[in-house]
């Protein structure tokens, strides 16, 4: 569990300084936006994107940005 908790956190840090500058390419999981720069392939975005939906983040309610 632990493991899964810093691997997000990893994910979420690494989208929160992408967010900064230029935002990249737009996928949406279950309501959530993840956005990804032309280093990462459609297939590394698709299973950060399956992570946050199986994981139980992206379920389709709104997060507070504060």
């Amino acid at each position: 569990m632990i493991k899964h908790f810093n691997h997000l956190l990893l994910v979420l840090s690494t989208l929160f300084i992408v967010a900064c500058g230029d935002l990249g390419t737009e996928k949406n999981y279950n309501g959530t936006q993840l956005f990804y720069t032309s280093d990462i392939t459609d297939a590394e975005a698709d299973k950060v994107g399956e992570y946050l939906v199986s994981s139980g983040f992206a379920d389709g309610q709104e997060k507070p940005c504060n």
